[in-house]
């Protein structure tokens, strides 16, 4: 049987919540997946070319994924509203 593990997160680091903490535990999980609260479009600009992540679980992801097979799966398939 598989095993699904969900963490939760803020879009800010606060305390414990941190970029640190959550490689920890994929480092402690050892994930063959992660599904992220990212657009696809934000996902290849972050993972594929390197754009420097804005949040802390993006940091955490793009750092673990360097030096593991885990795939990772945006799931979030609404553009962010720009700014005017």
């Amino acid at each position: 049987m598989s095993k699904i593990t969900l963490i939760g997160t803020m879009h800010k680091e606060i305390g414990k919540c941190n970029e640190a903490a959550l490689y920890n535990i994929f480092e402690a999980i050892n994930p063959d997946v992660i599904f992220e609260e990212t657009t696809p479009y934000t996902a290849m600009l972050i993972y594929k070319f390197g754009i420097e992540p804005q949040f802390p679980e993006q940091k955490a992801i793009q750092k673990y994924i360097a030096h593991h097979r885990t795939e990772n799966i945006p799931i979030d398939t609404l553009e962010r509203p720009q700014r005017s």
